[in-house]
């Protein structure tokens, strides 16, 4: 592949003192400086966004590249591309060979790792701040120069596809989840797994990879975020001197996907395993996100942060509804609970799940789930119960924001999928406003049971 940018190390000597003159080409509209995370935002001129998030306790820093790409902007019938791509990315630049870049990573007391899901794909390192400098050029390296030869693309597929025998192949519980994704969106790429299936992992080519890799790695669809021990402007000078000479790519500025069509009737999916020990149940309902509600589906009711907080009433944790009436005061589960992620660029889902308990039959169980579900939606909820929730949910966000790590992966989640830095920032507020009449007006929109799965996990009847 030919090099679109160089970069070296020999000029980023390491030091202890980063420079901390103006960068020229900031654009001084676009840096702010917030509260909360005490998060601070700039812009390349290249449209690479930077989010710094100093914290001073350890000499530290924790440094993020979130690309906003993901499994679900795979063209039909090539899934599996964004997370082999994620592999191949640590098989070295013409600059840096093989691994020297995780090399580097070991050699300085750091670790590093990647991830991908449906909407993004990030790449993280931590490590003492000194070694940021190098850090950031040899990402800003492989952002461009990435050199994959055929053996190593075929051998890192072989990996991929030996991976995807180990999470799903030999685990039922990992069947069912795909099972019940691919059976709640009838029309969106959410349905595929991030993974990909593997028969369309075993026809994947190199250029496959490289033709995605060219659209998609640039610095305009690219956020960096350094957590710990530095200062913004130290950050955003390195910044320039790195990711800021790398030229944009063609991604585009929108990612267009189909939408979900009227849903008509709820599905069931069961998996039978004489591997499986106890039944499990879970009822998921398609749901809004922070950035898209699709009135189509849910009207104009649905407000994601009101979701949380019923999420949270239902299952937040052990002396809440599921769990305090099913386990401890009926004892036909041995756990039951709900769960919501508001993230995600299109759709996601609200999860109730119940484990039976021994002398409980599987459809005593759905029912008595059911039950509860059903209550919310003819008695509603309580002011107690809202306030109880956003208390011990604010509680949770100062952890979240006391974290080196924590807080750059949620406004890393967040941007990536289009959402602003002010959202993030200005959530406590959001929730502490949300009412009794929109948590139960939410519920009505999205508890339709015609936009659900049921999934079932249960032992084969000969074991």
């Amino acid at each position: 592949m030919p090099s679109k940018a160089s970069f070296s190390l020999k000029s980023l000597a390491l030091s202890s003192a980063l420079i901390a003159s103006a960068a020229p080409g900031l654009n001084p509209a676009l840096a702010q400086q917030n509260g909360g995370f005490n998060a601070h935002q700039f812009e390349l001129e290249n449209g690479m966004q930077i989010v710094v998030l100093p914290n001073h306790r350890a000499p530290i820093v924790h440094h993020m590249v979130w690309y906003k790409v993901g499994a679900a902007d795979e063209a039909a019938g090539r899934s599996g591309i964004a997370h082999l791509l994620e592999h191949l990315m640590f098989k070295g630049t013409k600059n840096n060979p093989g691994d020297t870049y995780s090399q580097f990573v070991v050699r300085h007391g750091g670790s590093e790792n990647a991830f991908t899901s449906n909407d993004q794909t990030a790449y993280h390192q931590t490590i003492a701040k000194e070694h940021l400098p190098e850090v950031m050029a040899m990402e800003a390296d492989r952002m461009t120069n990435l050199v994959l030869e055929e053996s190593e693309f075929l051998s890192e597929r072989s990996v991929v596809i030996e991976e995807r025998e180990q999470r799903v192949g030999n685990n039922p519980s990992a069947k069912l989840g795909e099972a019940m994704t691919a059976a709640l969106y009838q029309n969106h790429p959410y349905g595929k797994p991030v993974i990909g299936w593997r028969h369309e992992i075993e026809a994947l080519q190199r250029q496959d990879i490289l033709d995605f890799y060219d659209k998609w790695y640039g610095p305009q669809n690219a956020i960096l975020l350094v957590a710990g021990d530095v200062e913004p402007r130290e950050v955003l000078d390195l910044a320039k001197q790195t990711y800021g000479q790398v030229e944009p790519t063609a991604a585009p500025s929108e990612r267009l996907r189909p939408l979900e069509p009227p849903q008509y009737g709820q599905r069931r999916v069961m998996i039978e395993d004489e591997t499986v020990g106890t039944s499990q149940l879970m009822i998921r309902y398609l749901a809004p996100t922070m950035v898209k509600r699709d009135p189509n589906l849910f009207g104009d009711q649905a407000d994601p942060i009101a979701l949380t907080v019923l999420a949270y009433i239902l299952g937040g944790d052990s002396t809440m509804r599921l769990n305090r009436k099913l386990v401890e005061e009926e004892k036909i589960a041995v756990a039951a609970g709900a769960y919501y992620d508001p993230n995600g660029l299109d759709y996601s889902g609200l999860s109730a799940y119940i484990v039976p308990a021994p002398d409980t039959d599987l459809e005593a169980a759905e029912a008595a789930l059911v039950r509860e579900l059903d209550l919310v939606l003819s008695e509603g909820v309580s002011e107690d119960e809202i306030a109880t929730a956003i208390r011990r949910m604010k509680v949770e966000l100062v952890y979240e924001q006391d974290s080196l790590t924590t807080g750059a992966r949620i406004i890393g989640r967040a941007l990536s999928v289009g959402g602003k830095l002010e959202d993030v920032q200005g959530y406590a507020q959001r929730l502490e406003a949300i009412t009794k009449d929109q948590v139960e007006a939410t519920a009505k929109a999205v508890l339709n049971k015609k936009q659900t799965v049921v999934a079932i996990l249960r032992p084969t009847e000969a074991s």
